[in-house]
């Protein structure tokens, strides 16, 4: 009956804050997965303290999940047929600089590429998807997910000169990161 106030949000895990002044109750949610869990687990509580038909909110969300989930596959882009192969792996190594998001160093790790980057050294797999282009896997609790692409940039004399990380480009060229080394 009365208006929530709420905010949510997460990386690796999710916060759920909800808040209702005139009945002066509330609720905090953690989770340590990303999930649509605390919000439902929120709203359950606020309906079920107003009395409220009990809903089952987490079959609708897992439907929901699910209605997206096949959505995102269907519109996944897809590997090339025939993709044009990589330069040395070692020839993209070395380390690349953003003055939003600082360092990010490009490694070679039992021949596959891996990019570090932040403060907390999150790790991300780079596996080769087209010429100078790497999908962008976070390993999170031992599943791969796709983050999107890093589009390597490469001169004219076949040397690395930056990385653009897709998914931190939406907006003003955020996601582009310039070598800062001379490695080869």
């Amino acid at each position: 009956p009365y208006p929530i106030i709420w905010h949510n949000g997460g990386t690796l895990m999710k916060t759920m804050v909800a808040y209702v002044p005139e009945q002066k109750i509330g609720v905090v949610v953690l989770s340590n997965y990303v999930t649509q869990l605390p919000e439902l687990l929120a709203f359950r509580f606020f309906d079920q303290y107003a009395g409220k038909p009990i809903k089952d909110l987490s079959a609708e969300g897992l439907a929901e999940l699910e209605k997206t989930r096949k959505e995102e596959k269907e519109k996944k882009t897809m590997a090339p047929k025939n993709p044009l192969a990589a330069m040395p792996l070692e020839k993209y190594a070395g380390d690349y600089a953003n003055d939003i998001y600082g360092n990010v160093n490009v490694s070679v790790v039992n021949g596959k590429l891996t990019a570090t980057i932040g403060r907390k050294n999150v790790k991300m797999n780079l596996v080769h998807w087209d010429k100078d282009i790497f999908a962008v896997n976070w390993p999170v609790y031992g599943i791969d997910f796709e983050s999107g692409f890093a589009f390597f940039q490469v001169n004219p004399q076949n040397k690395v000169t930056g990385v653009t990380l897709d998914f931190l480009n939406q907006d003003v060229d955020l996601g582009v990161f310039e070598r800062v080394d001379e490695k080869k």
